[in-house]
């Protein structure tokens, strides 16, 4: 399996492991509740606590044995992942 290939797993299997709860929602390598918070000064969400980097690389490394430039790769794809798809079950109630 290629590079390309390990990598797009990890990240499905990240989506996967994301928990949609009511208005929260949890992600599979820390037990952390997390919340959209809408700023109407700024006209966009936010996630709250602001820690949904915390016990990422960590998992990455341990589990995937991933590098840091890989793990910030999955990063961006998940973070917009989150931002996108996550906010708008979670915002909508799905």
């Amino acid at each position: 399996m290629d590079n390309k290939k390990y990598l797009d797993k990890i990240l499905e299997h990240l989506k996967k492991g994301v928990r949609v709860e009511g208005d929260a929602f949890y992600v599979p390598y820390n037990n952390i509740q997390y919340h959209f918070y809408y700023r109407r000064s700024e006209n966009e969400y936010i996630i709250t606590p602001r820690t949904l980097y915390r016990g990422y690389p960590t998992y990455c490394r341990n589990h995937f044995g991933l590098t840091d430039k890989e793990i910030d790769k999955i990063w961006g794809e998940f973070n917009y992942y989150i931002y996108t798809e996550i906010k708008d079950r979670v915002t909508n109630g799905e």
